[in-house]
């Protein structure tokens, strides 16, 4: 409504503006300035400034990442696709604006005038500019962009006619500066897939188990009868799995947030080594699983659902030879610029749909997977699945239940939010619809292991099953994730099923996911292995089957405004070291319930400042 209401304003306002200018124009002049645009001249008037503008915010963005070697935030829900798609998005939206406009002049022809017909046009390119480099909050950005095109039209209206055959040689460039970042971002990467298959093809395959590593981002383990039956079979097809595969009780995830998580189960190493955040991507020089296996003869893809934070531009796509993130299709289109975006939201708000604008779901996540198993090369593969099902908003699809009836309350929530500030049955009501997200998702894992043992692949693939962090329905007084390293936020599943499958059995000790890397390196047969830490499961000289590894203090990493937070658990007892330097120690009891003990601690807090230390922690106490 607002954003109607000062759209408004600004054109009375430059109505009231140009009137006034053209009062003092002569009666030649100021007709021959009013005679009505057609249709067709206006939309491609309309057309070029959209153009422009999408040329204008892609490469500013492009440039700007390159110099300060950093994602921001423009580019991090989008792609390098958005050097195209913005573009394109801004044109056909000022295409159509241009034809509403042509037809607004015939009913109101006070809008023929050619100066408000550049203040239109130059309103909105201004705006974008200004939004993108997201330095003015958004009142002031309207304002500037208002005053600007108001002047430009008074400056450029003269100047009309001699202004359209420049735009027609200025079309030439920027088509140009289209078509070469639509190849930029399309050919160099089907280029390296190809040469990086031939380089495989030349290697003898190695007679090695695939790797299926499946991350079910945004899953907690207190939401799955996997792990209590407290809410409902939620997960029948996750037990159903767990009876050939071993399951970890208490596996603990290396952060609340999907990048350092995910950067760590990459890589091995703690985030505070690899220093990966909301702008800094993963640094290239940090072996990944991926290169791993790609060096052993593998073919690598990942297909991934978080293409917010798990696109390339965040480096997460290193060793993989095919890597399938944003899609492109109309939603990613829409949402590759910063207008279009924007109104479809509100559009879409206003009728009462909130969810996200672009949402892999994962039915698309299997079908990408399987459509790359059909073509992919006899070769060992690694694939890895990120699926995106149950994180925020937790919109169901038609077929499961919708859980939350205040969708508008739900639009407004963000990750960290007190509970406070929702009521007992709103906290329910997002509880219920988190859980029919997880039933949902269930299905569909269900679905693609039925799919792998129809084509004959399930019992030569190893299957790692995870989740990247939890999520948090009111403990603690918080909501979502990221914000704290309570167990809802950090106790997730695992689940990992050998080629073959295995007699069911549970570890019951904390682990960490940090020693995923080793963990599988060792479980396809690797003698060594370059990550840190050490296989959670091996499988000793002489005996079938795998036996439980040792285990080491489960550590889990965080930050608040800038400040580290720590999370340590040794047996049934969890240590958190708050940002601003409080320690705080519980025991585990259940599921993940966290009580304080009362002086009746195993280890005493000396452990765990010691297993902080010994991890390498800057901040550790002494």
């Amino acid at each position: 409504m607002w954003l109607i209401a000062t759209t408004s304003v600004l054109v009375l306002s430059a109505l009231l503006v140009v009137h006034n200018v053209e009062r003092r124009t002569g009666p030649a002049r100021r007709e021959a300035f009013r005679r009505p645009l057609g249709l067709v001249p206006c939309i491609a008037l309309g057309a070029w400034f959209g153009l422009l503008t999408g040329l204008g915010e892609a490469y500013y963005l492009l440039a700007r990442a390159l110099i300060e070697g950093q994602v921001i935030p423009g580019l991090r829900y989008v792609s390098r696709a958005s050097l195209w798609m913005a573009p394109v998005a801004e044109t056909v939206a000022f295409a159509v604006g241009g034809a509403a406009y042509a037809i607004a002049s015939r009913l109101v022809p006070a809008l023929a005038s050619r100066r408000l017909v550049l203040t239109a046009f130059t309103f909105p390119m201004l705006l974008t500019w200004v939004m993108v480099t997201n330095r003015l909050f958004p009142w002031a950005a309207l304002a500037l962009a208002a005053g600007l095109a108001i002047r430009l039209g008074i400056w450029l209206g003269p100047a009309f006619d001699q202004f359209r055959p420049v735009a027609r040689r200025g079309t030439v460039v920027m088509l140009a500066l289209l078509l070469l970042a639509a190849a930029w971002t399309t050919f160099p990467l089907r280029w390296r897939e190809h040469r990086a298959l031939e380089r495989l093809r030349d290697a003898d395959p190695e007679p090695s188990p695939n790797v299926l590593f499946i991350v079910l981002d945004t899953q907690r383990a207190a939401s799955t009868s996997l792990y209590t039956d407290a809410a409902g079979p939620t997960t029948p097809e996750l037990e159903h799995l767990a009876r050939s595969s071993i399951v970890f009780e208490r596996a603990v995830a290396p952060a609340s947030w999907t990048l350092p998580s995910h950067a760590t189960m990459f890589t091995g190493l703690r985030n505070e080594e690899l220093g990966t955040g909301l702008f800094d991507p993963l640094d290239h020089r940090y072996l990944t699983l991926a290169e791993a296996l790609q060096e052993r003869g593998y073919v690598t893809a990942g297909f991934v659902a978080n293409i917010e934070m798990l696109g390339r531009l965040y480096g997460l796509d290193q060793g993989f030879i095919h890597y399938e993130a944003q899609p492109v299709d109309i939603g990613m289109l829409l949402a590759s610029s910063w207008l279009t975006r924007t109104i479809v939201q509100k559009v879409r708000g206003r009728l009462g749909h909130y969810g996200l604008l672009v949402r892999k779901r994962a039915p698309s996540i299997n079908r990408a997977f399987l459509d790359w198993l059909d073509v992919m090369p006899g070769r060992p593969f690694l694939a890895f699945l990120n699926y995106y099902d149950t994180h925020l908003p937790y919109d169901g699809p038609d077929g499961f239940e919708r859980g939350v009836r205040n969708r508008a309350r739900l639009e407004h929530l963000t990750h960290g939010d007190s509970a406070r500030l929702y009521s007992e049955r709103e906290l329910r009501e997002l509880e219920e619809s988190y859980a029919s997200a997880v039933r949902y998702l269930s299905r569909n894992i269900g679905s693609l292991v039925d799919q792998l043992d129809r084509r004959g692949l399930l019992d030569s693939t190893l299957i790692v099953l995870t989740s990247d962090h939890g999520e948090s329905f009111g403990e603690h007084g918080r909501l979502g994730h990221g914000s704290t390293l309570y167990m809802p936020q950090v106790h997730v599943p695992l689940l990992i099923r050998p080629p073959g499958g295995t007699p069911a059995r549970r570890v019951a000790g904390a682990v960490g996911l940090a020693d995923l890397p080793a963990t599988i390196l060792s479980l396809i047969g690797a003698q060594d292995t370059p990550f840190p830490g050490h296989p959670l499961l091996t499988s000793p000289r002489g005996e079938t089957g795998l036996v439980p590894g040792r285990s080491t203090p489960a550590i889990s990493e965080g930050s608040a405004v800038g400040r580290p937070w720590y999370s340590v658990i040794l047996g049934d007892e969890h240590y958190v070291r708050r940002a601003d330097g409080r320690e705080e120690l519980y025991r585990i009891s259940g599921i993940h319930e966290e009580k304080v003990p009362l002086g009746d601690s195993e280890y005493g807090l000396a452990a765990f400042r010691r297993a902080l230390r010994s991890g390498g922690s800057r901040d550790a106490p002494p």
